[in-house]
C-alpha cells in the first residue's frame, strides 16, 4: 500500500510540473525581453490572464509558442511586437 501511494505521489508532481512548465517559460520569455524579475513577469501574465478570463496556463503557453513563431533571423524582436503579442494573447489562445 506504501509503495502505490508513493507512485501515486510521484505521479501528482510530475503532472504538476508539466502544468507549470509552460508559465515558467513565459515567464522567462517577459524576463528577458523586458528586462523584468520573474514575480513582476508572473504579474503579467496574471493580470493578462484576470483581464481576459482566461487560464493562465493557456495563455502562457500560447505566449511561449507566439514568442516561437518570430522570425528570430533578424535578431530579437522588438519591444513594441512584444507588447503586442502580450496584448492580443487571448485572441489566439484556444478556449
Amino acid at each position: 500500500m506504501v509503495l502505490r501511494e508513493k507512485e501515486r505521489i510521484t505521479e501528482n508532481v510530475a503532472v504538476m510540473s508539466s502544468r507549470r512548465a509552460g508559465i515558467e517559460q513565459a515567464e522567462g520569455a517577459l524576463t528577458v525581453i523586458y528586462g523584468i524579475a520573474p514575480e513582476a513577469a508572473f504579474k503579467i501574465l496574471r493580470w493578462r490572464s484576470q483581464q481576459t478570463t482566461t487560464t493562465l496556463r493557456a495563455l502562457a503557453v500560447q505566449l511561449v509558442a507566439d514568442f516561437q513563431s518570430l522570425d528570430a533571423e533578424n535578431g530579437p524582436p522588438s519591444r513594441a511586437v512584444c507588447d503586442r503579442l502580450v496584448m492580443t494573447v487571448h485572441e489566439r489562445t484556444p478556449r
